[in-house]
């Protein structure tokens, strides 16, 4: 990636992950081989692994927990618009995906107290270290990649 700090990253990581709502299953784990499980999702368990682990990592309270939530429905269907919208160059969604991250990012920030947002800058960069980690493995091993989302 050229030109992308460190703060756009975790930037666009932190709406990536808290973005994502929380999956909800019908069956146990134990009673589907693989249940909520999806690809390149594996270890988390799907769609909102990472923000239902960093709640509990960041030890949030009831309150906070249900103004995620109501911000990552407040969201979704922004987002969705935006990757609906073919209308879009690939570097006007570029933009606007950027801003509505920065945007909700400030938001995500308002909710967290000042040693959460440090824990939270700390989980991503270790999630992000364990995906550069697997990448350089599946390379060294010849294991075919998922293509690349951005």
């Amino acid at each position: 990636m050229k030109n992308v700090t460190t703060k756009n990253l975790l930037t666009i990581a932190l709406a990536t992950a808290l973005a994502l709502p929380a999956a909800s299953f019908a069956k146990s784990n134990n009673d589907v081989p693989n249940a909520g499980q999806t690809a390149g999702h594996h270890k988390r368990g799907g769609r909102g692994g990472l923000m239902n682990h960093a709640a509990e990592e960041l030890g949030l309270s009831p309150a906070q927990k249900a103004q995620m939530q109501a911000l990552r429905k407040e969201f979704a269907p922004q987002r969705k618009a935006l990757r609906d919208n073919k209308s879009l160059t690939p570097a006007q969604r570029k933009a606007q995906t950027k801003a509505l991250n920065a945007s909700y990012e400030a938001r995500v920030n308002a909710i967290l107290t000042p040693e959460q947002r440090t824990k939270l800058a700390a989980i991503i960069a270790q999630r992000r270290q364990e995906r550069r980690e697997r990448r350089q493995e599946k390379r060294e091993t010849g294991q075919k990649m998922a293509p690349a989302t951005r």
